[in-house]
């Protein structure tokens, strides 16, 4: 170890070599470096594993992260219809007053949507579609009851059925004394008075099913709303509707008048419930009995 060495090298395809002088110097350095080499292959080699593992979680981590912000993209943007939704109901049927989701949780539709996406996701973040969608079917079947029951309060009486500003009432429901016979009926209606040509109104949508001359009625006017309910109009001096039209709340559908058996000019306003005549004043909402 203390001569110095002399390292030949041919030369590719040229059949000449190539000489090196290696000191022992040298030469210990160069095997000390390949010593080293050699027992740090096991741990680069651990090392490699080591990374390629933290790359395959940090790969998985990416693949759980993508698939929750595209269910919160999923939340946000179901949110968003149903608000829309939620305010579109609230515009038609005048609920602007009641509380919505936002104002619930507070914040916009960007906070609301990230709020509820944590506290649904918190508890069980694969069930978040799912739940959801239940909100949003809920709501789905809240709107169309609201719907219904729009319809149904649409074809409900519920305004007096004549165009006076101070309205008086001659003869209400029940039993009375006759003003012909002086003897006990029972009156199935109530009489308002007014003047000959004063507007009779439809106190709800319905449909004309029947008009005509009664002796006792004179001109009168049936009218069918929701359901087996009914209204009657007597005494007209006209009716404004023909048979089979279609009325809205508040359209004019006669004039008040002193036709039939009647005394002086007046409407006889009666509600059916079926076969059975109630009392017309528990229709009636705008004005007190």
């Amino acid at each position: 170890m203390n001569r110095s060495h002399v390292l030949w090298i041919p030369r590719q395809g040229s059949g000449k070599v190539r000489s090196f002088l290696l000191r022992p110097g040298y030469l210990r350095v160069l095997l000390t470096v390949v010593l080293l080499c050699l027992a740090s292959i096991p741990v680069l080699e651990s090392g490699v594993l080591s990374l390629a593992e933290r790359i395959m979680e940090l790969e998985e981590a990416r693949g759980n992260l993508q698939e929750e912000i595209a269910r919160l993209e999923y939340v946000k943007g179901e949110l968003a219809r149903i608000t829309e939704k939620e305010q579109r109901l609230k515009d038609y049927f005048g609920m602007a007053r009641f509380r919505s989701l936002e104002q619930v949780v507070g914040g916009g539709p960007d906070q609301t949507a990230s709020v509820v996406a944590k506290a649904l996701s918190a508890s069980a973040p694969a069930a978040l579609p799912e739940r959801l969608e239940n909100l949003a079917g809920n709501l789905e079947a809240l709107g169309e009851l609201m719907i219904r029951q729009a319809a149904a309060w649409d074809e409900t009486p519920s305004i007096f059925p004549v165009d006076l500003k101070d309205p008086v009432i001659s003869s209400g429901f029940g039993w009375r004394k006759s003003p012909f016979t002086n003897k006990r009926e029972f009156h199935a209606g109530i009489d308002i008075i007014g003047r000959t040509g004063t507007r009779v109104v439809a106190p709800a949508a319905g449909s004309v099913i029947n008009r005509g001359h009664d002796r006792w009625l004179g001109n009168y006017v049936v009218l069918q709303h929701a359901g087996d309910l009914k209204t009657i109009y007597g005494h007209l001096h006209e009716a404004s509707v023909e048979k089979g039209a279609r009325v809205k709340r508040g359209d004019v559908i006669g004039l008040v008048g002193n036709t039939g058996l009647s005394t002086s000019s007046h409407l006889h306003y009666s509600v059916v419930e079926g076969s059975r005549a109630v009392n017309p004043m528990q229709y009636i909402l705008d004005v007190s009995a």
